[in-house]
């Protein structure tokens, strides 16, 4: 049996840093009935509660505030909603400059 083999934890290349570089990156999903662990709604009381107590814990560092997963992006997502997306003068200038070139 043939097993395709994919990079893990350190060995993944990051999009951000080697855009050019494949990430060799696989997946693994798994699926839970929530209600055959505990009974309808108390699964959702238990996650209620444990981000309370997440969000209660003080942080090493005051201006990185304990969060949730993806509670900052949604945050910079309302941000951006409301002010607009900020974009670097250089890359202005560099968009303008490729909308400009001849083709």
């Amino acid at each position: 049996m043939y097993w395709p083999t994919t990079a893990y934890l350190d060995k993944v290349s990051s999009w951000s840093v080697n855009p050019e570089r494949a990430q060799d990156l696989g997946h693994v999903f798994i699926l839970v009935d929530a209600k055959l662990m505990a009974g309808d709604g108390e699964l959702g009381l238990r996650v209620d509660d444990f981000a309370s107590r997440l969000l209660s814990t003080p942080a090493a560092d005051p201006a990185n505030p304990v969060r949730l997963p993806g509670q900052l992006e949604m945050q910079r997502y309302h941000e951006q909603i409301r002010d607009g997306v900020q974009i670097d003068d250089d890359d202005v200038q560099a968009l303008r400059a490729l909308v400009s070139a001849p083709v």
